[in-house]
């Protein structure tokens, strides 16, 4: 702006627009109309005026649509205009004033700048006027009435603008012209939002206010009284209010009700305000009344709420509070700079605007030495010598001294004056509105005893288990507390609670539990001495998974030191620890810490931590650690020396496995000591671990050492550490040579502490050469061999930020079996190279691999891996490989596969054919046979797995051409295949199927042919593909089809034939050749039990046979079918039998000639043997069996 130029009016912008706007007659769509009318009457004259408007402001789309070329922006203030954009000083003015506006001047994009002119200068409701696209509409009717007390009137005020209606009304009763401040006065207005989110959308100033309201919204204002008292009353009603997704209901704020004498406020400095609170959660109200006072008497604010009351949640909370705040000490005027030769007087220590008094350790006031001159002028000032920053001690840290350094003027302390007082009556209630906003959420109350909270603060004196006396005008609020002015204050706080019962718990079990706390906390003379008293008592304590028993929490002494500290519980944790500080240095006279698990920790006496003007020290540290253990340490902090010592004896870690699951069993002992200076510090450690036992691991324990040696100067440094095994354990991991050793850059901070530097050179070396077969007995998984012969040689380059190496790992004559799938794989050879030592650059790691299985298939591998992103780049082929040795399964293999992208998100492409495979269903490992229902389904649910976010790609092709063998338990089969199995790693989907090339099933002794099946996959669960599979059994007088279909886990079984017969009919000719009228009684037995076990009743259910059993009572009852050695022909009888004690079993046997019947006698001798004695009609024969599972 220049210098001396009146400034632009604040509405200038706005002006100018609406005047563009008018003169344009574009984008703005105005209708005004003004009335004017007069009554007469005997009684006088009544003048009536009034005002309608509407307009509409066209959309920045609609302003813009007819601009030409010709139309250039009104953004641009006219020349001669006088307007300017905000924060720019306007353009000199023309030598001589601007004629009318050329045409070609003429501008319509008016819209952008009215909105930005309206959210710049108009309140934000008011900005809701000039919304582009919106109708808008004002009315206000004034009338002057008249009479001894004339009366201005409003008789209607009604805006709306979209969303948002503004409806009012008032008078005004004139009682003298000469003190209107008296005329009774009487105004409502209400204000409704119909949709928060359209005023939230029209309102961007205001969108965080509006976003969590509900869809209605009404404020309403009104006054009453007369204009120097006003009685205003303020209503904001909110159907609903969203917080983070629990709503609130029926929300209602009431302000006001009451005459605000504002002269008489005005001139006593103070004013008061009278506010409601109403809320509903759930079914639950919740209100709040409150009076807000605030004042200043020219000196200090007194702000306070004379009244509290809480009600609601099945809890209350009253009581009053007050606060005076004095104002800060006015700063002493500079001296003149004709005086600046004079010195300064010193203040004396106390003085108002003075440092506070030094405070020793004690808190009594120490000696003062004489202080300097102070320099005045600014010569002065920048000639004198800046003083050294003085050095941070313990004493520093004193709550007294704190206290003293936020408040060194007595006159500028706070006082406060409290008394509420809090209790929880109703759980139910209280148990409501926890569920409410947690779900699931329950509180549990044993007892009648409330939940009580007190606190309290005051300054004048009383004992500490009364109540302070106040006048009572003063807690009412209706005068003025000057008992908060008393020369004798001395500050203090109180806070008291008492629980009786409590416990939180919801569907994962116990949340929280308490019993019996109480809680008590007294601070007196806070400005002063400081005398503190707290304890916290609680019997029982349940909180995240620990169950404590009388716990104690201690604090007693002065804010000025000695401070004691104490706690103790019992329980799942047993500790007891006192502290005891004063000043600079820190006691801990006890401290004895045990879990429930048998491990702990216990001080000796005698520890204590200095912080003074000498520096850091810690002297006496000796801890017993249970069961076994050691620790001590020493240290001395200087700025211009060190020494630190730290020592761990015999420590076993097998104890603490019950605390950390994982641990591995071993014994600890280290020693370390760091001494020099923080410029150039240097140091020693060693770790010793012993008896080391991997956790599901068959090596011997196992006896290790790391060794570091820290040294530098000027603030840079370096640590050589070093791996010692001897020679026992590298015997038992197999090593010739062994080897680690690595250099870590270090950087030093001020006080002479070692940090890592992130960006200095870094250098190691690893080397290993021996068996590999001891080395994978580290990696704890069951029935898998590795062997082979390891040589790693790596060499550690590059930063701690941005390592790399040079190297090469190799494995030659390896050997992988899996016992447990039966996969062997031979002559493995790898080998990994890294890098080429030049530079810090991060080179590619080049992989190559080879194996075969030993019959002359074989498996090559090669590619890279970039460490800059994990990278991967690699190929691998197969060639006829046969890996599997097992019974069940045989599969011959070729194909290529591929692994791109990243290592923490693969690529993984691979196209193989399964040149041949056996699979032998009797030997197949784990098999069941699945009972198929004849109709309908099973009621088995798909399991729902939990679909979680992958990593990855998989792209895998799979074909068999026709050569896939499936023989066992009847079936004699050859299938082939064509799978696609793509997705993401961890939830890949299989698309495809295997068909049937020929075969034949063995069902009910009889041969039938497998027909063109199918079984697909079509992208769910894999054990769980869709069936489509056809046998069929044709003899001259009946072709027979037995259909499966459905999905492995609902599978549906169909017998169909040609002739069209029932399914027993069609078993029977099947089976017997002939109808099922012409079966005899064996012959039916047989058809029954074979219908229900194609039906589903002989794995499990109750068949014929199980009818049987349960109608006679026997234990067996079984239809045996054996093959007569001479004719060849299947002979049927039935067996009836039962168990006589344990061990001995009699039964008969009826075949289906009359005189085949046979009397059977059983006697178990082993769980694997029996004798046994069967006698027929002219045949008795004995024997014993034997018999072994495998």
């Amino acid at each position: 702006m220049t210098p001396g130029a009146p400034p632009a009016p604040p509405l200038s912008v706005a002006v100018a627009a609406v005047e563009s706007a008018l003169r344009v007659g574009e984008g703005l769509e105005v209708s005004l109309r003004l009335t004017a009318e007069a009554d007469f009457s005997l009684s006088g004259t009544t003048a009536r005026a009034g005002l309608q408007a509407s307009w509409q402001l066209a959309s920045a789309a609609a302003a813009a649509a007819p601009a030409t070329e010709e139309t250039p922006s009104a953004a641009a203030p006219a020349p001669g205009s006088g307007v300017t954009a905000p924060g720019m000083a306007p353009a000199a003015a023309p030598a001589q004033e601007a004629g009318p506006v050329p045409a070609q001047e003429k501008s319509t994009d008016t819209a952008p700048l009215l909105t930005e002119a309206a959210g710049r200068w108009l309140p934000a409701p008011l900005a809701l006027l000039l919304t582009p696209g919106q109708a808008s509409s004002l009315r206000v009717e004034l009338a002057l009435r008249p009479g001894e007390r004339p009366v201005l009137a409003l008789e209607s005020l009604q805006a709306d603008a979209g969303a948002v209606r503004l409806r009012g009304q008032g008078t005004l009763e004139l009682a003298t012209a000469a003190d209107v401040l008296a005329s009774p006065l009487a105004l409502d207005c209400s204000l409704a939002v119909s949709s928060a989110a359209d005023a939230a959308a029209l309102l961007p100033q205001a969108r965080a206010l509006l976003a969590p309201l509900g869809d209605a919204l009404r404020l309403d204002i009104g006054v009453k009284g007369s204009p120097g008292a006003p009685e205003p009353r303020l209503e904001l009603a909110c159907a609903t209010l969203d917080l983070g997704g629990h709503a609130v209901n029926d929300l209602s704020l009431l302000a006001g009700g009451e005459a605000l004498p504002w002269p008489q406020l005005a001139a006593k400095g103070k004013v008061e305000l009278p506010l409601s609170l109403q809320v509903r959660t759930g079914k639950d109200h919740i209100s709040t009344k409150l009076r807000l006072r605030a004042g200043h008497d020219g000196a200090a604010w007194l702000l306070g709420l004379p009244q509290l009351e809480l009600h609601g949640a099945g809890a209350r909370l009253d009581g009053a509070l007050l606060a005076l705040l004095p104002d800060a000490p006015q700063e002493i005027p500079a001296v003149p700079a004709a005086s600046a030769e004079k010195q300064a007087p010193l203040p004396a220590a106390g003085e108002a605007g003075t440092l506070p008094a030094p405070v020793d350790t004690a808190g009594q006031p120490a000696a003062v030495l004489p202080a300097a001159p102070v320099p005045v002028s600014a010569a002065d000032a920048a000639a004198a010598p800046v003083p050294s920053a003085p050095a941070i001690v313990g004493s520093d840290f004193v709550p007294a001294r704190l206290l003293a350094q936020l408040f060194p003027d007595p006159g500028t302390r706070p006082r406060l004056w409290a008394s509420l007082y809090g209790e929880i009556e109703d759980w139910a209630a209280l148990g409501r509105v926890l569920d409410y906003w947690s779900p699931g959420l329950r509180l549990e109350k044993k007892d009648d005893r409330p939940v009580r909270l007190m606190l309290r603060a005051g300054g004048l004196p009383c004992a500490p288990d009364k109540a302070e006396e106040l006048p009572l005008a003063a807690v009412a609020g209706l005068a003025d507390p000057a008992f908060l002015c008393s020369q004798d204050w001395q500050q203090w706080f109180s806070l008291d609670a008492d629980v009786g019962f409590l416990r939180l718990h919801d569907r994962g079990g116990e949340r929280l539990l308490l019993r019996e706390l109480h809680q008590h906390l007294r601070i007196d003379d806070i400005f002063g001495r400081g005398k503190l008293e707290q304890r916290l008592d609680v019997r029982q304590l349940h909180a995240a998974g620990l169950r404590l028993e009388r716990v104690l929490v201690g604090l007693k002494g002065e804010l000025a030191t000695p401070l004691e500290a104490e706690l103790a519980c019992a329980g799942d944790i047993r500790a007891k620890l006192r502290l005891r500080w004063q000043g600079d240095r820190l006691e801990i006279p006890v401290c004895d810490l045990h879990l429930k698990q048998g491990v702990g920790l216990r001080l000796q006496a005698g520890t204590a931590l200095v912080l003074d003007k000498d520096g850091l020290s810690l002297r006496g540290l000796d801890a017993r650690i249970a069961p076994a253990g050691r620790v001590r340490a020493t240290a001395s902090l200087k700025p211009a020396a060190m020494d630190v010592r730290l020592t761990l004896d015999s420590m076993d870690l097998a104890p603490w496995r019950a605390v950390v699951p994982g641990l591995p069993s071993a014994a600890l002992a280290f020693q370390s000591r760091l001494h020099g200076s923080p410029a150039a510090p240097a140091g020693t450690f060693r770790l010793d671990v012993r008896r080391l036992e991997v956790p599901q691991s068959s090596l011997p324990p196992l006896d290790l050492a790391l060794t570091g040696k820290l040294g530098g100067s000027n603030g840079k440094g370096r640590l050589d550490t070093r791996l010692e095994l001897p020679p026992s354990t590298r015997q038992a991991l197999g090593a010739e040579q062994a080897g680690l050793e690595v250099r870590l850059p270090l950087h030093f901070s001020a006080n002479g502490l070692p940090l890592p530097d992130m960006t200095a050179p870094l250098s190691g070396r690893l080397d290993w050469q021996g068996d590999l077969a001891p080395l994978w007995r580290l990696v704890p998984v069951a029935d898998r061999r590795v062997t082979g012969r390891l040589d790693m040689h790596l060499a550690l380059a590059g930063s701690l930020a941005v390592p790399t190496g040079k190297g090469r790992l190799e494995v030659a004559g390896g050997r992988y079996e899996d016992l447990a799938l039966g996969i062997l794989l031979t002559d493995i050879k790898a080998s990994v190279t890294a890098g080429s030592g030049k530079g810090l650059k991060l080179e590619p790691v080049r992989v190559e691999a080879s194996m075969s299985d030993g019959r002359g298939g074989l498996v090559t591998a090669a590619g890279s891996l970039h460490p800059e992103g994990g990278r991967l780049d690699l190929d691998a082929a197969m060639k006829r490989l046969r890996p599997l040795r097992r019974a069940d399964i045989q599969a011959t293999l070729s194909g290529t596969a591929s692994v791109k992208g990243t290592l923490m998100a693969p690529q993984v492409a691979a196209d193989i054919t399964i040149d041949e495979a056996l699979v032998n269903l009797n030997r197949l490992t784990g098999s069941s046979v699945t009972t198929l229902p004849v109709e309908g389904t099973s009621e088995a649910p798909e399991p729902v797995t939990e679909k979680k976010e992958g990593h990855g790609s998989l792209d895998v092709s799979v074909r068999a051409p026709g050569h896939i063998t499936v023989n066992g338990h009847g079936l004699e089969s050859e299938w082939q295949a064509g799978l696609r199995v793509r997705g993401a790693l961890n939830d890949p989907l299989v698309i495809g199927s295997v068909r049937s090339v020929r075969g034949q099933f063995d069902l009910l002794s009889k041969i039938f042919t497998l027909r063109p099946s199918t079984i697909s996959f079509n992208g769910g669960a894999v054990s769980n593909p869709l069936l489509d599979v056809t046998l069929r059994y044709e003899v001259p007088d009946i072709t027979a089809d037995v259909r499966v279909s459905g999905s492995v886990r609902r599978m549906k079984l169909e017998l169909t034939s040609t002739p069209s017969l029932p399914q027993e009919e069609i078993i029977s000719r099947v089976m017997f050749g002939r109808g099922s009228s012409e079966l005899g009684r064996f012959e039916s037995l047989r058809l029954a039990a074979a219908v229900a076990r194609l039906a589903g009743f002989g794995s499990g259910g109750l068949g014929v046979l199980d009818l049987g059993r349960a109608v006679l009572g026997v234990d067996v009852l079984r239809v045996n079918s054996a093959t007569d050695k001479e004719s060849g022909d299947e002979e049927s009888s039935l067996e009836v039998g039962k168990f006589i004690g344990e061990k001995i079993y009699l039964g008969v046997e009826q075949g289906l000639e009359p005189d085949s019947t046979a009397v059977i006698m059983e006697l178990e001798l082993t769980p694997h043997s029996k004798a046994g004695i069967r006698t027929e009609q002219d045949n008795t024969s004995a024997g014993v069996q034997w018999k072994m599972n495998y």
